[in-house]
This record gives C-alpha cells, sequence and structure tokens, in this order.
C-alpha cells in the first residue's frame, strides 16, 4: 500500500507521510483511524494516526519545528522558546498537516501496556453490568471510549500482526454491551420527564423527552454493533444502517426529532409531543428484547428478568410506587407485554 484514498478518492494520503511523522520503531504499530477512514468524514475532518509502542517519544525525538504543534502528556506545546525545559517529557500527540491540503493530521502514541490496561478495565466493568441489571454508574473515559472504537475500525499501516494481537484483547459484543448499557432505559431521566410535565414545564418536558430519544436510539444502534459512543455521529450511522429494523426507526425518529406534525406553540402538542416519544422508545425497546436475547456473552432474557428480581421485592411492591415503575421500566428489554410508559403519567 502506497498511499490512502479518502474522500471518495479525491485526497491521496502517501503512506511515506505517515511513516515520517509517526517516530515508529520496527516492533511498533501504526493504524490510520477516524471518520475519513469510515468513510463517513469530509473536507473538515482530522486523519487520526495512532502509534502503539513500549514507551511514549521524548520531546526531544521529535522534529517539532515541522509540525503544526506537539503536545507533552502534560499538554504542554512543544516550542523553541521551552524545548530545553520540557526535552524529556513524553509526547502525547503531534499535529501536522498533510501538503497542499487543509486536512489535519492527529499522530497520537499509545504504550502498549495502556491498551492492555483499557482491555482489563472493559472486561472488569463488563462483569459488574451483568450482575448489576438495574443500573450502570461505572464508566470508561472519553479517550478510552475513542481508542476502542479506532481499534475496532483501524486500517493497519505498519505491523497488521501487533493489531491483531490488540484487538484480540477486546470483544466488541461485550463493549458494545456497555455502550448500550450507558444509555438504555435511564430511568432517572424519565422521572425528569415525569416531573416537568407535573409541574407544567411543558418546554422541559419536550426538551428532555427529544434528549432520550435521542439516547435511546443510539444505544439501540449499539446493540446492534455500533462502537462509536460519540453522539455528534449518531445521526450518520442511523441513515447509513442497512439493517432493516433501523431504517424503518428512522422515519418515525426524525419526524420527531424535527416536530414534524406537531404545531409546538399549542400545549396539546407538546403534551402529545412527550407522549409519542414515550411510545416511540417502548417500541425500541421492544425491538431491543430479541437482540439481547441472542447476544452470546451476557444473560438471557429469562436469566436477566431473574437477575433484576432479586433487587426488588415483587412480591409486597406497591403497583404504584417508585420500585414498580423502575422494575418495569427496565424490564421492558426483557420481556414482551409490559404497560405503555405513558399511562404513568397522570
Amino acid at each position: 500500500m502506497k498511499s490512502i484514498k479518502i474522500l471518495d478518492g479525491k485526497v491521496n494520503v502517501p503512506v511515506q507521510f505517515i511513516l515520517d511523522n509517526a517516530y515508529a520503531g520496527d516492533d511498533d504499530l501504526i493504524i490510520a483511524t477516524s471518520s475519513l477512514i469510515e468513510g463517513i468524514g469530509n473536507k473538515f475532518s482530522d486523519l487520526d494516526i495512532y502509534v502503539f509502542r513500549e514507551n511514549l517519544p521524548k520531546a526531544k525525538e521529535i522534529d517539532f519545528e515541522k509540525h503544526h504543534r506537539v503536545l507533552t502528556v502534560n499538554r504542554t506545546i512543544v516550542t523553541s522558546t521551552n524545548i530545553s525545559e520540557v526535552e524529556n517529557e513524553e509526547v502525547f500527540l503531534v499535529h501536522t498537516v498533510i501538503p497542499e491540503t487543509n486536512i489535519k493530521v492527529d499522530v497520537e502514541f499509545k504504550s502498549y501496556r495502556s491498551i492492555a490496561e483499557v482491555a482489563n478495565k472493559v472486561e472488569s466493568l463488563f462483569e459488574y453490568a451483568t450482575s448489576n441489571l438495574e443500573m450502570l454508574s461505572k464508566y470508561l473515559e472519553y479517550r478510552e471510549n475513542s481508542i476502542i472504537h479506532r481499534i475496532f475500525e483501524a486500517l493497519p499501516i505498519k505491523n497488521e500482526r501487533k493489531l491483531k494481537e490488540i484487538q484480540a484483547q477486546f470483544s466488541k459484543e461485550k463493549y458494545c454491551y456497555l455502550a448500550y448499557r450507558w444509555l438504555a432505559s435511564d430511568f432517572s431521566i424519565l422521572l425528569d420527564i415525569f416531573g416537568a410535565i407535573s409541574k407544567g414545564e411543558r418546554d422541559r418536558a419536550v426538551e428532555i423527552s427529544q434528549i432520550n430519544l435521542k439516547r435511546q436510539v443510539q444505544a439501540y444502534l449499539h446493540i446492534n454493533g455500533c462502537t462509536n459512543v460519540d453522539p455528534k455521529w449518531m445521526y450518520t450511522y442511523l441513515q447509513e444502517s442497512k439493517k432493516q429494523d433501523i431504517s424503518s426507526l428512522s422515519g418515525d425518529f426524525f419526524k420527531l426529532i424535527y416536530f414534524i406534525g406537531y404545531q409546538m406553540e399549542k400545549s396539546s402538542d407538546k403534551e402529545r409531543y412527550v407522549l409519542d416519544c414515550l411510545d416511540f422508545c417502548d417500541q425500541i425497546y421492544n425491538l431491543s428484547i430479541s437482540i439481547l436475547d441472542k447476544y452470546s456473552v451476557t444473560p438471557n432474557n429469562i436469566k436477566s428478568i431473574e437477575l433484576l428480581a432479586n433487587r426488588y421485592d415483587l412480591k409486597n411492591i406497591d403497583v404504584e410506587s417508585y420500585e414498580y415503575m423502575e422494575y418495569t421500566y427496565r424490564s421492558k428489554v426483557y420481556v414482551e407485554g409490559t404497560e405503555p410508559t405513558r399511562l404513568w403519567i397522570s
């Protein structure tokens, strides 16, 4: 491979250019990633290059004057005036620009050790998530999520064998399940919607309903295999999905997002919008049932309901209580026939 074609072949990025800016040794891995590599980027997108090494390079090893910007792990910008002070600091990121274009290339350095730590963290979070089905309040950091997605969608530039070894440390199914659980059927957001409606704050109820709508659609994309947790790409993945159930959802989703069929100056339409959003989310939960039941690494739906029920005293539970609503709401993704969520709004 002599070059990478991006932007529908309009721009060729020479592999040698990447190598010249990657500061990689013989045993280091170089991958190209980003929306440009996935084919969903645009002329303002960055090209992300990751270099995996045993140790990060020192500032004195980087020809900082030929780059747009060089950042150390302490987020110090390396310049001619401070190089003597930071020369032994590890470099975290190099910004450079593809010649004769406006496309910025971000070269980020990672240690093999740090990736192994992220993989172990995913395993630990997954074990926690599958034994705590009522909520998942433990998260990965932004850059940890980002690098996992990059690893799954990477184009190897050097040492492809090393990439396969790193990919083998991660289970895509486990990670997608985590990404799903961080967003799906969030009972606290549901209570926020109910609270706004009960207080007559219809505009706030509409806003929260739309936020929840987006979160539940993104969650559904995750259990269908999407590993990108950045919400700015959710619309793109939704529109480009070739799965029939997702395509069928997208039409109604965009009608709700853009208030098509609603006269939002009317209080009655604001209330109707909130209820329709709840119905749409119920539809997503219903579609999720068969997908979650097929996951090979998580408890099946029968076991999930048992695990969830163990957290509640169902024999003595009041059907109008907080606990009953929480249990029922979270069980919607495991069992069909639960009552419509809209009925809980009084």
